[in-house]
């Protein structure tokens, strides 16, 4: 639907002629770019908290972690005190754990850029919980692309967004289910889909599941760090991952990356010609 100003007289008046769904599109992505910069600068000042916090758990937990070790290796096997301090060990390690997210949460780093296939990243992180998730119930349904997908990524830290995206699918079908696991090119880039038939997320807690510490699992059964963690992953690689869910029939995530041959196209300068931009009008495109 266009928009035609005309005089009294019911006259047309030459004007420029706007698209007002074109409209509306650029509205919603300045407020998706408003949403996004927010959520930068919050991360920001969360993060230097962050840092300054688990510098100093650290210390302490190094002392614990030391102190705990040598006192079981002092002591007999009977011992009852070796319970207990068993335990101290095992949940000093545990909150060594949650620091370390916190640090990756708070100074992720590009680590080790290379060219790698999307599905191949996908297929290996599938194979680490496949055998897990079987025992639990849940089948599979793989969709692989046919091609190689190559992306510009650190391989290790996408094999740990796909694994808690994983986790959380795992999580979401406790009595069994199906994962749907879907990698193809689209519009310039890789996607890797993971739909699930879980539990589902209500649509008042959608919009904040990328927040960080924000978790619907019960006291000591996440961090509330992992899909934090992983949004940033995706995106310093100049992706993006969405969320889609409806209680009680599942969620789907889906993960975009920029194919590598599109941002080698992008970075290299068109040969002889001119570096202006042209804004098209209506009918020129």
């Amino acid at each position: 639907m266009a928009i035609k100003v005309v005089d009294r007289e019911e006259r047309i008046v030459p004007s420029t002629v706007r698209d007002i769904t074109e409209l509306k599109r650029v509205e919603e992505e300045l407020a998706t770019a408003q949403v996004e910069a927010a959520q930068v600068r919050k991360l920001a000042a969360i993060g230097k908290l962050v840092v300054d916090a688990a510098h100093e758990v650290n210390n302490r937990l190094t002392a614990i972690l030391m102190a705990s070790s040598f006192a079981l290796g002092q002591i007999d096997e009977g011992d009852p005190c070796k319970l207990d301090l068993e335990t101290i060990n095992e949940e000093a390690l545990y909150i060594r754990d949650i620091v370390k997210n916190l640090l990756d949460f708070a100074r992720p780093s590009r680590g080790r850029v290379k060219e790698v296939d999307l599905n191949s990243v996908v297929q290996s992180s599938v194979a680490l919980l496949q055998h897990q998730m079987e025992l639990q119930g849940i089948k599979f349904r793989k969709d692989y692309a046919s091609e190689a997908l190559r992306v510009m990524v650190d391989e290790n830290q996408m094999s740990e967004v796909f694994h808690n995206l994983l986790t959380n699918a795992l999580d979401a079908m406790p009595q069994g289910g199906c994962l749907t696991i879907r990698v193809r090119r689209q519009n310039g880039h890789a996607t890797a889909e993971f739909r699930d038939t879980g539990v589902g997320i209500p649509p008042e807690n959608l919009n904040q599941i990328f927040e960080p510490f924000f978790t619907t699992k019960g006291d000591g059964n996440g961090t509330g760090l992992g899909l934090s963690i992983s949004y940033n992953i995706v995106n310093k690689f100049g992706g993006k991952i969405e969320a889609e869910s409806q209680v009680g029939k599942g969620s789907t995530f889906i993960v975009s990356l920029p194919l590598a041959v599109a941002l080698s196209r992008q970075c290299q300068p068109m040969v002889g010609q001119s570096s202006k931009i042209r804004i098209l009008s209506e009918g020129q495109a």
